[in-house]
């Protein structure tokens, strides 16, 4: 079982897309060793990163592409509105030139 616990009906995904400036995938770095013991305290955890390697339908070209997974919506809100992730958050945005985030819920498909 990960920190995060099994998913439910609550879980939320935050899916993340980033490019990085330069130098800034090491700082991002930083910035996830910080953040990650703030997230895993709101019961979150970062899902396995991913790199684009080629594109099959339209265009992207992000140097990052990761979920993170929390147990609600009002776990991640408190989580981002914590004293402790406000003091750390500058390390992201000196690391980061374009992302794109969204809160995503699992899909849910009828049995096969």
């Amino acid at each position: 079982m990960s920190p995060a616990g099994p998913a439910t009906d609550s879980t939320i995904y935050v899916l993340n897309v980033l490019w990085f400036k330069p130098g800034g995938a090491e700082r991002y770095g930083d910035y996830l060793a910080a953040s990650r013991p703030i997230v895993e305290a709101f019961g979150g955890e970062f899902l396995e990163p991913f790199v684009a390697v080629e594109a099959w339908e339209g265009e992207i070209d992000a140097d990052l592409i990761f979920y993170g997974r929390y147990p609600s919506r009002d776990a991640l809100l408190a989580m981002l509105a914590s004293d402790e992730y406000r003091a750390i958050f500058h390390i992201r945005q000196e690391a980061v030139e374009r992302a794109m985030t969204s809160i995503c819920t699992a899909a849910r498909t009828p049995a096969s």
